[in-house]
């Protein structure tokens, strides 16, 4: 069964998902797969945030705090950013 995830899902990164910063710039490579992708800034921030367990709830604040956006449009965006990682394979949600 396919996991569900909210905003209040605790999701984090997989360990076979190599990463690594050059700049402003995180790259990303699923050895399983072989996809590369790169973040920049907003999603490079919430790259490095999903080194432990953390919902879109608590990204968004940590976000918030560090951008000038508006916490609920942050809040849905950051849950729909994860949905995408989670649907590429990137991150897990937590049990």
């Amino acid at each position: 069964m396919a996991e569900r995830l909210d905003s209040e899902t605790m999701v984090r990164r997989l360990p076979e998902v190599l990463h690594s910063r050059m700049d402003a710039t995180v790259f990303a490579l699923h050895v399983g797969s072989g996809n590369c992708f790169s973040f920049d800034g907003p999603s490079a921030r919430l790259w490095e945030l999903l080194e432990q367990p953390i919902t879109a709830t608590a990204a968004a604040d940590c976000l918030v705090q560090e951008y000038d956006v508006d916490r609920a449009q942050c809040r849905d965006e950051v849950a729909a950013y994860f949905k995408r990682l989670h649907d590429e394979g990137l991150i897990v949600a937590e049990i």
